[in-house]
Order: C-alpha cells, then sequence, then structure tokens
C-alpha cells in the first residue's frame, strides 16, 4: 500500500500496520511522517528506539537485539535509518529476518535517505511489506506535500495574507533545503506580523540562489569559473548533492546514447522530472560532447562518489569531486 504525509494518519487508522518503509524522502518530510506514526502510537503506549545501519555489523546487532525474549515484554516502535545506496542480497536478507520480528507489540520504520530509487527497489519494497506494511513514497505527491507542510507551517503561528500564501505555494522547489530556510527565515524577520505579498518578493529576490539546471548548463557551456561559483554555492546553501549527482548521470547517459544513436532508456533512473529538465539543455549544448574517454572518466568519478557515500565519508570529500566534475569537460 503507497500513501503520503497527507493521507498516512487514514491509512494507520484503517488496518493495521506492522512496517513502514519511507522513500525518497527529504528530511523535512521525513519529520512530518515520524511525527504522524509517533503521535498515533504514543497513545497507544508505544515506546520509540533509534537505531542506525551503516554496516553489516550493524544488521547482526539488531537481528540479535530482536532475538532477545526481553524485546517483547513491552510495546515498542523502532525508527531503523539504512544508510545503503542500493538494496542488496544481504540487505534484503536482514531486511526479511526484521519483518519476522514485525506485528502489534513491535512497529518497524525503515528510512533509506541514501538510496538511489530504482524501479527494481519498488518491486522488492511491494512484495516485503505484503498485506501487514506502508509504503510512504514521498516523491510521487511532492509538491502537494510542500504544501501539506507550508499550510501546517502557516496554521501553527504565522500570520499571512492569502495573496502572499498563494505566492508561497507558486514557486518551483528544485532547490527545497533553500526553500524551507527562506520560510523559516521570513517568519523570524516579521514576527507577530502580517506577512505580504510584497515582503515574500523582496525578500525572494534579495537571496540569491541556485539549482542543478544552472549547474549544467555552465558545464555545457565550457564555463569552467561559474560552473565552480554555482557548485560553491549549493554547498553553502546546502543543496542536496544526490540530486546533482543523478543529473549528472542522466546527463552522461544522454551523451552516450546519442553517440551510439540510440533512444533513451529510463529504467534504471526512475525521476522524470529530471530527465525532462536535463533534456532540454542537453538539446542545445550536446553536440560538442564527443571525448567517450572523458566520458568514461566522468563514469569513474561518479562511481567513486557513490563508493563515498555508501562509507559516510565527510560531505567536503564529495562536494570536492562534484567540482572535478564541474571542470573535466573543459
Amino acid at each position: 500500500m503507497f500513501t503520503d504525509p497527507i493521507n498516512l494518519k487514514k491509512k494507520i487508522k484503517k488496518r493495521n500496520i506492522f512496517t513502514f518503509i519511507i522513500l525518497e524522502s527529504k528530511y523535512f518530510l521525513i519529520k512530518i511522517n515520524k511525527k504522524i506514526i509517533l503521535k498515533y502510537f504514543r497513545k497507544k503506549k508505544y515506546k520509540k528506539k533509534e537505531l542506525i545501519i551503516n554496516n553489516e555489523d550493524d544488521w547482526k546487532n539488531i537481528i540479535n537485539m530482536f532475538k532477545k525474549q526481553d524485546l517483547f515484554a513491552k510495546k515498542k516502535i523502532f525508527f531503523i535509518t539504512i544508510n545503503s545506496l542500493f538494496i542488496s542480497i544481504n540487505t534484503k536478507l536482514y531486511m526479511n529476518q526484521i519483518r519476522n520480528y514485525s506485528n502489534k507489540k513491535i512497529i518497524n520504520i525503515l528510512f533509506f535517505p541514501k538510496l538511489i530509487y530504482s524501479n527494481f527497489n519498488l518491486v522488492f519494497f511491494k512484495n516485503y511489506i505484503e498485506n501487514s506494511g506502508i509504503i510512504i513514497n514521498n516523491s510521487n505527491t511532492y509538491i502537494k506535500n510542500i504544501h501539506f507542510y507550508i499550510n501546517q507551517k502557516i496554521k501553527k503561528k504565522i500570520l499571512i495574507k492569502e495573496n502572499a500564501k498563494k505566492i508561497l505555494l507558486k514557486k518551483k522547489y528544485r532547490n527545497i533545503s533553500f526553500f524551507i530556510n527562506f520560510l523559516k527565515n521570513i517568519f523570524l524577520l516579521y514576527p507577530k506580523t502580517v506577512i505580504t505579498k510584497k515582503m515574500i518578493l523582496n525578500f525572494y529576490k534579495s537571496t540569491k540562489t541556485f539549482n542543478y539546471i544552472d549547474w549544467l548548463i555552465s558545464i555545457l557551456k565550457y564555463k569552467k569559473k561559474r560552473s565552480i561559483k554555482i557548485l560553491n554555492i549549493l554547498e553553502k546553501q546546502k543543496y542536496d548533492y544526490l540530486i546533482l549527482i543523478k543529473s549528472y548521470k542522466i546527463l552522461l547517459y544522454f551523451i552516450i546514447y546519442k553517440q551510439e544513436k540510440k533512444n533513451f532508456n529510463n529504467i534504471f533512473i526512475n525521476s522524470k522530472k529530471h530527465i525532462n529538465q536535463i533534456k532540454k539543455i542537453y538539446l542545445s549544448f550536446l553536440i560538442k560532447i564527443k571525448n567517450i574517454k572523458t566520458i568514461q572518466l566522468a563514469l569513474k568519478l561518479l562511481k567513486k562518489i557513490e563508493l563515498c557515500i555508501l562509507n559516510n565519508e565527510k560531505k567536503k570529500i564529495i562536494w570536492m569531486h562534484l567540482k572535478t566534475l564541474s571542470i573535466i569537460f573543459n
């Protein structure tokens, strides 16, 4: 069963749910999902526990914990963050073991914040939950979820005119981290003041922001200094580097398929929004890039970045590799 933060509460009430899987989520949406789930189960006197899985040893420790007899003395809800890029065979085996312990007393919520999403994963997740779980896939209703978030924020403590609210809801959300900070800042800037359309537009114009499209265009135009400058700004904005990695990969696939005169096959990339956006800039600039060795080098570097994420290396190292990708075609 699929749902999102807007409908999650209704779904939980309708049936017995023992397993939740949260896919393709930004932090603020994960926070909303957790709050909804926790609020429901707290009423039923469940105690929560946070668990993080980075490697196979973590899996073994958690499985051993589940095997302990005293685990079932009290009702518990486990928030399990799985920092894997891919769903490996071992991950599937460990997840199947955890599922055996999901019941009325043990509720498991599985998060995959770093997962490289694909249709193959989706098939596994569908089979995994069967009739006793929910997949919360926030990307399917992404804009609606952001609207839901804004409305919740406004309801709590914000005085805002209707035309100003519409401006917030019309803005594009390519850089969601920037937009969430933008909301927080404007609400702090005008406390206990009715926020108007003019206030929002003036504040928005005064704040320079970029997104993955700006970065890719600067690369394809061979503007080395600008591409590095944009990347530095994106880093300061705490832009989601996974979007940059995914969009760069799509761009490389377009280049390869064009050179081999084949139609683009997106079976490994479940991101129509990014594919359509990148295709527009691809058609304008792609002809210039013909060096297959450089493309292969870029793919190797992308693989290296994915390994850095998998090994939980410092973000600075990931951004450093992205800077190399910025100038690799120059």
